[in-house]
């Protein structure tokens, strides 16, 4: 038999077929099918709550399946847990970072992959071959609590990386990170296919899919509705399948000008609900994490505050709330001053 022979019968990476799965009343997967080929960046999609995750978790092993099964590589695939996934070459990044932030960067990389006398030189060697190849850098020495939201997540991803899986699932990798942190990440994906190794990117990202997706599967209420082969093509199917509704045409300019005309009438005309004036807040290691934030929000008014994580927002909350104190500035609501004001007021 000839090599291209070969290639040609050989099996999925990845194999689906029927998996279901129930938590209590909910049933978060209905007999999803599909498939991943060596070297294939396979997105997977779907509105929050569709099931993407639950399908990445009992691949990688965290659940079990209550019906249906698994292949990888054409030999069964039911993992008793993370540790059997990953001695099979499966390695994941969960959307929540499960790193230890008091540690090092180098002594997250060593927790449940060295056993006996810790050598952190060769780990250290090891993260400067990674950081070369995929363009990973990252200060092996820093502490994880003193890097930024980015630099952590390339830290899971490295984490992943030196076990050299075969099979890579990121799990919405790209939500709290910057545009250039996203191609950057994009292009670690391109790289890591490239070698061989089959990717599930997770992820709610039109311009990521364009991108690298060579395949792609969308879920709705725990079920595939939709499959491309060519998604870069199918994006406006793709969306329609996932929101389960034809997408509603835009506005003429004309009218989205009149409408945003009115609205700022009538947000002028009332006297503010809340009123923010030039607010500083620093934590405690005196990071300014919000700087001479001046906002105000009408009655009925919504106010959108856009941003990846780690831009202010979740500190912004807090003073607002009365959990956190302002460093400077001040606001208040209904004409009531309530920059120190417990949460109770």
């Amino acid at each position: 038999m000839s090599v291209g022979a070969a290639a040609a019968v050989a099996p999925p990476l990845l194999q689906i077929d029927a998996l279901s799965k129930r938590f209590g009343a909910l049933q978060a997967l209905d007999a999803v099918t599909l498939d991943l080929a060596r070297g294939e960046i396979h997105c997977l999609l779907g509105e929050n709550g569709a099931g993407k995750s639950t399908l990445c978790n009992l691949v990688f092993g965290v659940h079990a399946p209550d019906a249906g099964t698994m292949r990888i590589d054409g030999q069964a695939h039911a993992p008793l847990g993370p540790a059997d996934a990953l001695a099979r070459g499966i390695a994941m990044v969960h959307q929540h970072f499960s790193l230890v932030p008091d540690l090092t960067v180098v002594d997250n990389l060593l927790l449940g992959q060295a056993r006996g006398r810790l050598d952190r030189r060769t780990c250290e060697a090891r993260l400067e071959t990674l950081a070369q190849r995929y363009g990973l850098g990252v200060s092996p020495r820093a502490r994880i609590d003193r890097l930024s939201v980015g630099e952590r997540q390339r830290v899971e991803i490295v984490k992943c990386l030196m076990r050299e899986p075969r099979l890579l699932v990121l799990d919405e990798p790209t939500a709290v990170l910057l545009p250039d942190e996203i191609r950057a990440l994009l292009d670690v994906c391109r790289r890591v296919a490239d070698e061989g190794c089959g990717v599930v990117l997770v992820t709610h990202k039109l311009a990521e899919i364009r991108h690298v997706a060579q395949r792609a599967t969308v879920l709705a209420a725990g079920r595939v509705v939709a499959r491309s082969d060519q998604p870069a093509q199918d994006l406006d199917a793709l969306v329609r399948a996932m929101i389960r509704r034809d997408l509603a045409p835009p506005a003429s300019p004309a009218t989205a000008s009149a409408r945003a005309a009115s609205g700022r009438a009538t947000a002028a005309a009332a006297r503010p609900v809340l009123e923010i004036e030039h607010l500083v807040v620093r934590d405690a290691d005196g990071v300014t994490r919000v700087d001479d934030l001046s906002l105000t929000v009408a009655p009925g008014e919504l106010v959108a505050l856009a941003g990846v994580e780690g831009n202010g927002q979740s500190e912004l909350a807090a003073v607002l709330s009365g959990m956190a104190p302002a460093t400077a500035g001040r606001f208040s609501v209904d004409g009531t001053d309530l920059t120190a004001a417990a949460p109770a007021r």
